[in-house]
């Protein structure tokens, strides 16, 4: 069996991939069924975050691993000059803003590791100005993550929703909690026996992306 934090960490990023094709989806009922997936996926993962948490109160001392566990759950607001991101954290979290660290891979996707969490975000509606942009924890335990746009305006979403539609599915595949790369692979490779050409295409190129990052084997 994979460790807990190996299981963790792929869950996490099959949110993350599920949460890019539900914003290439245009109809409701798919993105209903994407979203039930990402429901699923992130009932496992906190049911391995939970185990984690145990086997770390019980370490004895162990030196706490940094952006272990994957935060999903957030809530957003803007105004004209900025995107504020905010993570509510558990009261028994102590965590230190030197132990905080913004990280961006683009102008449209950042990465913030505070004490043993992560949170990813990407495909973001427009670019941000990573150096004006800044998290901080906040006197009531709360992350707040300060995301400066390079243009002042008001955005639509908070995410961009351009892309293909994915076909709607009724069969949900299984979800293998001890192997998410199956799992993953499973999804992604009904929704592309189930969709329609331009899908196709996008399924290929998203697995063969996560292939070349992950070392994947090729789609079945």
């Amino acid at each position: 069996m994979a460790s807990l934090d190996k299981i963790v960490r792929e869950i996490g990023e099959q949110i993350e991939e599920l949460n890019r094709l539900k914003g290439e989806a245009k109809l409701d009922s798919n993105q209903k069924f994407i979203q039930n997936e990402i429901n699923r996926l992130s009932l496992v993962k906190q049911n391995h975050e939970k185990k984690q948490a145990e086997l770390t109160s019980n370490g004895g001392g162990k030196t706490e691993q940094l952006g272990v566990i994957t935060i999903t759950n957030y809530m957003w607001d803007q105004s004209d000059e900025h995107i504020k991101i905010y993570i509510e954290l558990n009261k028994t979290d102590k965590i230190e803003n030197g132990e905080i660290r913004l990280e961006f891979s683009s102008d449209t996707k950042f990465t913030c590791i505070f004490g043993k969490y992560r949170f990813t975000l990407g495909r973001l509606f427009k670019p941000l100005d990573q150096t004006k942009s800044k998290a901080i924890i906040t006197k009531s335990n709360r992350l707040v993550i300060t995301l400066h746009k390079v243009k002042s305006e008001h955005w639509s979403s908070l995410q961009s929703t351009t892309g293909t539609t994915p076909k709607l599915m009724d069969d949900k595949p299984e979800i293998d909690s001890d192997d998410p790369q199956k799992s993953l692979m499973n999804l992604m490779k009904k929704m592309y026996d189930d969709g329609d050409d331009d899908m196709k295409r996008t399924i290929a190129k998203s697995w063969y992306e996560s292939q070349n990052k992950q070392g994947l084997p090729d789609m079945p």
